[in-house]
């Protein structure tokens, strides 16, 4: 289940974006809240659990879904489409909270960059131990 706080800002910037495709967006947020997204093992491409067949899943990307409706929604836009939008953009939202909580520490430039953290180690400065992760 992703954070309550960055799923509303991903909400937020779905309707700001489609202002009138405000029921297909709300349907999607439904969607992410109640944790029916999952990844699909293809990177870009999710499951989503169908609202009218709770054991269907769909096959959904940013560009695609394999639902009825997606081929009669506005820009193919379903409202599935829009959960995996929103379930994205809150994790980028989470990674970027992350980042910021930790760059004070240096340990962020260390996890993501190997290089700067091997220099670090060699010039004495100790990495980021377990504690810190």
């Amino acid at each position: 289940m992703q954070d309550m706080h960055f799923v509303t800002m991903a909400l937020r910037d779905a309707l700001e974006q489609h202002p009138a495709e405000r029921p297909a967006i709300l349907r999607g947020f439904h969607i992410v809240l109640n944790d029916q997204v999952r990844e699909s093992g293809v990177q870009g491409v999710y499951e989503v659990q169908s609202q009218s067949h709770p054991d269907s899943f769909y096959d959904v990307s940013l560009h695609h879904c394999d639902c009825k409706a997606a081929s009669s929604a506005h820009g193919g836009r379903c409202l599935h489409r829009y959960a995996v939008g929103m379930f994205r953009r809150a994790a980028e939202y989470a990674v970027t909270a992350a980042s910021e909580a930790l760059a004070p520490r240096g340990l962020v430039a260390d996890i993501c960059d190997p290089t700067r953290r091997v220099a670090r180690e060699l010039a004495g400065f100790p990495g980021p131990t377990a504690r810190h992760m």
